[in-house]
């Protein structure tokens, strides 16, 4: 019978990740953060889910935009590798045309070694590709998720200044958390736009290519 592994709450990812010290260590440790009320408290809870993981984790392998970044960044610079590879096989093709002396076995030997160049370079871009669209899938997740904060946020501010809390620290701590949403929007935007570009490339190097 499988038996999980139990939660090291001591290890260093956990507590940079644990929600409930984060909003203890700040409300005990910053005055300017003072919870008058309930109200207050409840924004400063939604304040540090929305951040969490995106602007108060120190730990190298929770810095999530990072993570994506590098990973989009090593696949476009592998394509781009790629790309050049095939460029310079195109020309040396030509002058090969033009130069005459090299026999018949000798060509049909180095023939048979660019095809099989070829195909692995044609599975590396299939790879490429395949990794691609999970980050693209990836995004979207986060996108959604941000999304749903956004409009969770959008109905507490509008429940705030209903209710006559429209000054208080809690809509501040509202208005910071849309401010940082919108920032990581942005962030996935431009990170899904590369994404995409760089899978449209990828799709046109293995245009033929069932996937």
């Amino acid at each position: 019978m499988y038996q999980r592994e139990p939660i090291n709450i001591e290890g260093r990812l956990y507590q940079q990740a644990d929600l409930r010290n984060s909003i203890y260590n700040e409300v005990n440790g910053d005055l300017s953060r003072r919870c008058e009320n309930s109200l207050d408290l409840s924004a400063l809870v939604a304040l540090h889910a929305v951040t969490l993981l995106f602007e108060r984790s120190s730990h190298r392998d929770l810095e999530i935009f990072r993570i994506f970044e590098e990973s989009i960044s090593i696949l476009v610079e592998k394509m781009t590798v790629s790309f050049k590879y095939f460029r310079a096989k195109g020309f040396r093709a030509t002058a090969d045309e033009e130069d005459t002396r090299e026999d018949a076995g000798s060509m049909k030997k180095r023939h048979k070694l660019e095809g099989r160049q070829f195909q692995e370079q044609i599975r590396d871009n299939v790879s490429a590709l395949l990794e691609l669209r999970d980050i693209g899938d990836e995004l979207g997740t986060l996108k959604k998720l941000f999304e749903q904060q956004q409009e969770s946020l959008e109905h507490m501010l509008t429940y705030y200044e209903r209710c006559g809390h429209g000054k208080t620290n809690g809509c501040l701590f509202l208005h910071e958390a849309q401010m940082k949403l919108k920032d990581y929007l942005h962030q996935i935007h431009q990170m899904m736009d590369s994404a995409d570009r760089t899978k449209n490339d990828v799709s046109i190097s293995v245009s033929g290519t069932n996937i």
